[in-house]
């Protein structure tokens, strides 16, 4: 699923299907229109940040759509080994992915263009990148991984989980939370580890976090949700 702000679409997939059907949040309708193009199942979908929407399938290709017209207007074919290449918009707006367990892969835009393939460690599960440039990557070994640009073979070991990382959410510049198999969250402090700390638990793996936009920074608040539907809301504090 993925929300396109400007057009105030929301896109989806259907499991086995080629086509993203839309959603239009304002009449509370299903568009008669489909974006169609996929030769098998989309995979997944991403809002990117000019509006456009960017999906992958089993077909192995990407797919730039224009969110105005509901036109492809880009289709780069990409070999992969694996089905789900975790999918992400960084930062700066280059679209970043795996293709396998040991190569990521950044597609900058808006060129277009591969950079040079980055060698992961271990199966990265999710990516953030700061203002810097430097990548963090949390990866399926429990590890969180500091990359530095531009050749990103500079790696510093920012923390290693007891259980797997299930949910990973960049609150600010220094501070990273991640929600663990165990069904606990933990801030993790990018400058000062000795912060490192337990801030939440549920009583099922999280499986989705995501940050509030509030006037006052320094409330900003924190909404997670469980496996077994609970949510809870909670405050991070200095």
């Amino acid at each position: 699923m993925a929300y396109i702000k400007k057009h105030k679409l929301l896109c989806l997939t259907i499991d086995n299907c080629n086509d993203i059907y839309l959603f239009d949040v304002i009449k509370k309708e299903t568009l008669k229109e489909k974006l169609i193009g996929h030769k098998k199942e989309v995979l997944d979908i991403l809002a990117l940040q000019d509006e456009s929407l960017a999906s992958y399938g089993r077909d192995s290709a990407i797919r730039i759509w224009n969110m105005k017209k509901f036109q492809n207007t880009l289709t780069i074919k990409v070999e992969i080994k694996k089905y789900y290449i975790y999918f992400k918009q960084l930062l700066y707006g280059n679209l970043i992915f795996a293709t396998d367990k040991s190569v990521i892969k950044i597609l900058k835009l808006p060129e277009y263009e591969f950079d040079k393939d980055i060698t992961s460690v271990s199966q990265p599960m999710n990516y953030f990148e700061l203002p810097d440039k430097k990548l963090i990557i949390s990866s399926d070994d429990f590890h969180v991984r500091l990359l530095k640009p531009p050749d990103y073979k500079e790696v510093i070991l920012f923390y290693k989980a007891r259980t797997k990382i299930y949910s990973f959410l960049l609150f600010d510049i220094n501070k990273l939370l991640i929600g663990l198999e165990n069904n606990e969250i933990h801030l993790i402090n990018l400058k000062n580890k000795n912060k490192n700390r337990k801030i939440s638990t549920h009583l099922s793996h999280i499986g989705t976090m995501v940050k509030t936009n509030e006037i006052d920074q320094k409330n900003n608040r924190i909404i997670s949700i469980s496996w077994d539907n609970e949510v809870k809301v909670f405050l991070i504090a200095d």
